[in-house]
């Protein structure tokens, strides 16, 4: 019977040890689902939306200092369209058939087809500070939510093409004043973020007085009105499948809600930092959330859970949007940068 060396004993031990450790070391790895892609360019200042085109090719987003800039991300480069006469981009939108709509703090909408550059707009008549928008996928409706606590609708069909000098230029979208087609109340201070469902039937407002309230379009009525937020209501965002919606608030919450049923379901986060950005992935699976510090979130929408954070600066996001592949997402906010960031969710499961 042969007797095990004691160097071999040892030799075992660490051997044993060190397994362990890289067992521990691989298990306590952070895993990065949430990361920075690149930096697009700066705007002058705020950017206050931001999207992808349907071939996710392109990028948009819209500031406050009147323009549009439409990133090709192939190529790496920018094309830029001025609105002189208008205050800041509050909105863009696309639209089928290379479409993109801007709507303007004072009420102006303007669309650009991406084909040709043709521009058209319009302009309200009825003046009052728009401080968010939402076009109806169905109809092409454009809806606003302003100061005054309404939301107010146009068509598309209503804006006017340009005019055009002698060589055949576009000068500037000729605004010709409409009168709304629609007005709704409901919400006793200024409406701070909109949304409308795929289906065009149901949109969702949040509002500075705190509620959340759920709208027929077509019927033009107030369907529910959600209270849960002790503060204002700074976001909201409708699930594609019309079931769920998620709201953020100065009171540093980020609820969940039941749309169905009226009902608040759950409080995601309750910290001291506001959420003033949020985004659904096209399939619904997952939503982002971008904060007042510089932080977005990637969130679980069944459960709830958060999946991963990143902290994109220090300056507040005010506009995040998902790739329609839901592989990528954008945002833009305060210190005027468009970030494009990579999302890998498998890495997660």
């Amino acid at each position: 019977m042969t007797k095990d060396h004691p160097g071999n004993f040892r030799l075992i031990s660490i051997l044993s040890v060190a397994l362990v450790i890289s067992l521990i070391s691989c298990n306590s790895k952070q895993v990065t689902i949430l990361e920075s892609d690149r930096v697009l360019q700066k705007h002058e200042n705020v950017v206050w939306s931001v999207g992808f085109t349907e071939d996710d090719r392109n990028v948009f987003s819209g500031s406050s200092i009147r323009n549009c800039i439409v990133w090709d991300l192939e190529t790496n480069t920018r094309k830029e369209y001025g609105y002189n006469n208008s205050e800041g981009v509050v909105s863009l939108s696309q639209l089928v058939g290379n479409l993109l709509v801007a709507t303007m703090r004072d009420g102006s909408i303007i669309s650009v087809n991406l084909s040709d550059d043709e521009q058209k707009g319009m302009k309200s008549m009825d003046y009052t500070t728009v401080l968010c928008s939402a076009v109806n996928p169905i109809d092409s409706s454009i809806w606003s939510g302003h100061l005054d606590g309404t939301l107010r609708m146009q068509n598309l069909e209503d804006l006017q093409k340009g005019e055009q000098d002698k060589s055949g230029k576009r000068k500037r979208p000729l605004y010709q004043k409409q009168e709304p087609k629609s007005i709704l109340k409901g919400h006793q201070q200024s409406v701070a973020s909109l949304s409308i469902s795929d289906r065009g039937r149901i949109a969702i407002s949040a509002g500075y007085d705190g509620a959340i309230i759920l709208w027929d379009l077509q019927k033009g009525i107030q369907l529910q009105k959600l209270k849960g937020h002790s503060a204002a209501a700074t976001c909201v965002a409708l699930s594609p499948d019309d079931k769920l919606a998620v709201s953020g608030s100065i009171d540093g919450t980020v609820k969940i809600w039941d749309v169905v049923e009226g009902e608040e379901i759950g409080v995601l986060a309750e910290d001291e930092d506001i959420i003033y950005s949020i985004a659904f992935s096209e399939e619904g699976k997952y939503f982002l959330t971008g904060s007042r510090e510089g932080r977005i979130a990637l969130w679980e929408s069944a459960t709830g859970k958060r999946i991963d954070t990143y902290e994109a600066s220090s300056f507040a996001v005010y506009s995040l949007a998902f790739s329609h592949d839901g592989n990528y997402a954008v945002s833009g906010g305060e210190d005027g940068l468009v970030r494009l960031w990579r999302i890998n969710v498998e890495l997660s499961l």
